[in-house]
């Protein structure tokens, strides 16, 4: 089978799938969760703001009412909330079970065995890995275009654009910030993907490899540098590279405080699973090219 077909066909087999259902439940679920609490933070100010009390400072309070619109409630899901970092742990568990155990999973059952010998490993594990990564682009793609719109709907729009305590940030600054927070979800998440799918190389326990993400990339990491920074203040540095809900939600946070050590220690995470990703998967496709059957 050539290597484009094989692309589409295990692209289309992921999108028509429960496994993208299951995405967009957990995503919209953990979503409106958020979107709920912003709606009572938003109803209660205007209770306020019609029920005034005698120290109340009205012009404040009308001036953050006039921006708190939609993008208020996207990027309060995003700044860390606790409905966020609990999707992202899902998010993780959902990636290892669905698509990053998916190459062991055809070779323990012996169909990878069949499109190896049809086109060899490297492209059969090309093949896979692209679909899959374009797979989670159109997912995070879809997800934000949904919390967008639901955002707006219950936020208003009465202004475009989005006000921290630093600056005002203007339509197009926005839509520039979910684009980096776009591609900053779909890189990080394709680079556990492909270091996960490439552990075949020397893990064959399927069970293992599907707990992977979850375990290894997001759980134990999270639970370590939490710890670290007990005794050490500069380990909490370490989140920006190593606790997904950090790096993922990483670019919400440095437009609202932007700091050196934090974003040296996100430049170094994107280094660090760019050069692992880029290994893992090169090592994988020189051994398993000879010895996967």
């Amino acid at each position: 089978m050539k290597q484009n077909a094989l692309m589409k066909q295990e692209y289309k087999r992921n999108l028509f799938s429960y496994k993208t259902v299951i995405f967009f439940a957990v995503f919209i679920l953990l979503t409106g969760l958020s979107f709920y609490f912003s709606y009572a933070m938003k109803a209660d100010l205007i209770n306020q703001l019609n029920n005034p009390a005698a120290d109340l400072n009205i012009e404040a309070l009308k001036n953050w009412l006039a921006t708190y619109n939609g993008f208020e409630f996207f990027f309060n899901f995003y700044s860390m909330s606790d409905e966020f970092q609990i999707c992202v742990i899902l998010i993780f568990a959902w990636m290892g079970i669905f698509l990053s155990s998916e190459l062991a999973r055809q070779r323990s059952n012996g169909y990878g065995n069949l499109l190896v010998i049809r086109g060899g490993y490297s492209n059969y594990a090309k093949s896979f890995l692209t679909a899959q990564s374009l797979y989670l682009a159109t997912l995070f793609g879809g997800a934000i275009l949904i919390q967008i719109t639901a955002a707006f709907m219950l936020g208003g729009a009465d202004t475009l654009c989005y006000e921290t305590a630093n600056r005002l940030y203007t339509l197009p600054e926005c839509m520039l910030i979910i684009l980096v927070l776009y591609l900053t979800m779909v890189f990080f998440c394709i680079a556990v993907n492909t270091i996960t799918a490439s552990c075949i190389v020397a893990v064959h326990n399927v069970y293992f490899i599907q707990a992977l993400p979850f375990l290894g990339f997001a759980l134990i990491p999270s639970i370590v540098v939490a710890g670290l920074s007990n005794f050490f203040p500069f380990a909490r540095y370490l989140q920006y590279s190593v606790a997904p809900a950090c790096y993922l939600s990483y670019i919400v946070r440095v437009v609202n405080i932007y700091d050196k050590g934090e974003f040296g220690a996100f430049m170094a995470g994107i280094i660090l699973f760019t050069v692992a990703a880029i290994v893992m998967y090169q090592i994988n496709t020189r051994r398993l090219r000879k010895d996967y059957l």
